[in-house]
């Protein structure tokens, strides 16, 4: 009976934060208990997430040029699952939402998409996102109440691919806009899936963690935001908070693969497969947090930076690791001078098989959407930017 009880205490919802006056000089965080592990999380069965035969919801477009399949390159040697593994005993849950934290898999999967969209490292850019999604016909409403945006786009896939906060003015309405299109979609059997980047994971781990409590022009920390608010971000990094972001942002995937194409915030999978990346990383958060050095270490799949190669089109590491994961193309954001790429611009290497889309969303960016149409015997590929002007993408 005790068991009962406390497992039914652990679903109730927390109260609501107490509200904090901005100061006018760096707040300080109040002290709290340490930051309560995640739940362990049980190995999702491949292609758990839902599945469904998509229609496009944008004419179409003839400028845009087929992306061929990458040629087989000379694979990596597969990371192989630990033998015998059992699960990890879970850590004690926090209060209220965080609980639900179990409900998202590592790895979200979706097949049958016909129009995919993409967009990454958002960083509190809302209003340009605002502009991006609403030009490119994905949602309708107004700006200033990003809690009753419209998802307008059908039933494509929208996915965002990290990054949400940390730098821009705006990470809780970036959060409000795409929690709110993330139902509407699901109405219209559409789907917005958000993958974890590098700056929420940290948050998780530690609130009060440099980047979170970074100021000035161009860097207002997720953690600084909150407290100007008068919202405590230890609540929001425990998922107790009562508007439930916190919740939302623990649930997160950390990738998601839609049809052939593999979104993740870094990139480097070290040549897994999608089985054995589901177990190591829900092994990883289970045993040691959101602060793993499996999401956040120098090499991980957060993270890490050149890991495609110095010369990717030789080296094609990006086709091995691809072809690894059962998919033809992986898209990243994190870096936007990657493989030696134009900052400011969606690009590709290795034969089509490595696509960067994070192109800044910050003072003098603009950001631009990936989209991608399957619906022909190739896929076919453009950038898309806030006026929905699109350049093909070879």
């Amino acid at each position: 009976m005790a068991a009962i009880l406390l497992g039914l205490a652990a679903w109730l919802p927390a109260g609501a934060a107490s509200a904090l006056p901005l100061a006018p000089s760096t707040p300080s965080l109040p002290v709290r208990a340490p930051i309560s592990q995640p739940l362990a999380l049980s190995r999702a069965a491949a292609g758990a997430a839902a599945s469904s035969t998509l229609t496009a919801p944008r004419p179409s477009i003839p400028s845009m040029a087929p992306i061929a399949p990458p040629s087989a390159p000379t694979l990596r040697a597969p990371v192989a699952a630990p033998s015998g593994a059992t699960a990890t005993a879970a850590s004690p849950r926090p209060e209220g939402r965080a609980g639900r934290v179990s409900e998202a898999p590592a790895i979200a999967q979706v097949d049958g998409a016909k129009q995919i969209y993409a967009v990454s490292d958002v960083h509190g850019g809302y209003g340009r996102l605002f502009h991006l999604l609403k030009n490119n016909g994905l949602i309708d409403g107004s700006k200033a109440r990003p809690d009753a945006a419209v998802w307008t786009g059908g039933k494509a896939v929208l996915v965002v691919n990290g990054d949400l906060v940390d730098k821009g003015k705006h990470p809780v309405e970036v959060i409000d806009l795409v929690r709110q299109i993330q139902k509407s979609a699901e109405s219209q059997g559409g789907r917005v899936i958000v993958t974890m980047g590098n700056h929420e994971a940290e948050f998780l781990a530690n609130p009060e963690n440099k980047k979170a409590m970074s100021t000035g022009p161009q860097a207002h920390g997720f953690s600084q935001v909150l407290l100007s608010r008068g919202i405590d971000p230890h609540a929001v990094a425990n998922g107790t908070d009562a508007e439930g972001r916190g919740a939302w942002l623990r649930n997160l995937s950390t990738g998601a693969r839609v049809g052939g194409w593999f979104f993740v915030h870094a990139g480097n999978t070290e040549g897994r497969s999608l089985t054995d990346l589901d177990h190591h990383l829900r092994s990883a958060i289970a045993r040691e947090g959101f602060g793993s050095k499996a999401l956040v270490g120098k090499n991980s799949i957060l993270e890490a930076r050149g890991w495609y190669g110095k010369d990717p089109e030789k080296d094609g590491v990006a086709r091995a690791d691809a072809s690894q994961l059962g998919v033809k193309h992986i898209v990243i954001g994190h870096d936007p001078n990657a493989f030696g790429a134009a900052p400011k611009r969606i690009a590709t290497t290795d034969h089509g098989a490595l696509v960067k889309i994070d192109t800044g969303m910050g003072k003098g960016a603009k950001g631009h959407l990936l989209h991608i149409d399957t619906s022909g015997k190739k896929d076919a590929v453009e950038s898309l930017d806030r006026h929905g002007n699109s350049t093909s993408i070879k």
